[in-house]
């Protein structure tokens, strides 16, 4: 038995001239995606996904890398603020509580990445415990430029 064939020619050139039959399909059949086309589509997206996460990861830690470095020096002038305005010399220790009151909003930053900050002397600038990720701003002194404090 042979299927008849469900479109037909309309004479125009519009989508090669071939339309479906008014009325639609007979045969009861819903218009579904196959399961071929599902897992391309997955396939396709997971592969764009393979080829953008690298990306995304690399500029999350720059962000977090730079967040940090601009807390280091932030604490680094509040450091130096609190000496000035204390008369302190410059192997002066300040704590936290300190120079609490020179940050904007009280509290003291924290390093995006979950890192630790060291205030250290008023003559260094603060560290971070992710330094060997980069999570440093790169003034620190070395403890022989300060043999005279």
């Amino acid at each position: 038995m042979e299927i008849p064939d469900r479109r037909y020619w309309d004479g125009t050139l519009g989508c090669n001239g071939w339309r479906a039959k008014p009325g639609g399909d007979q045969t009861g059949r819903r218009a579904a995606f196959t399961m071929l086309e599902i897992m391309i589509t997955v396939a396709i997206i997971s592969l764009i996904l393979a080829i953008a996460m690298p990306n995304l990861l690399k500029a999350r830690e720059k962000a977090q890398r730079t967040a940090c470095i601009a807390n280091l020096k932030k604490l680094s002038h509040m450091k130096e603020l609190w000496a000035f305005e204390k008369n302190k010399p410059l192997n002066a220790v300040p704590n936290s509580s300190d120079i609490t009151p020179y940050l904007g909003g009280g509290k003291m930053p924290s390093c995006p990445a979950n890192g630790t900050y060291t205030l250290g002397r008023v003559s260094r600038t603060p560290g971070c415990s992710l330094a060997d990720l980069g999570h440093d701003a790169g003034e620190s002194d070395s403890d022989e430029h300060h043999a005279q404090d």
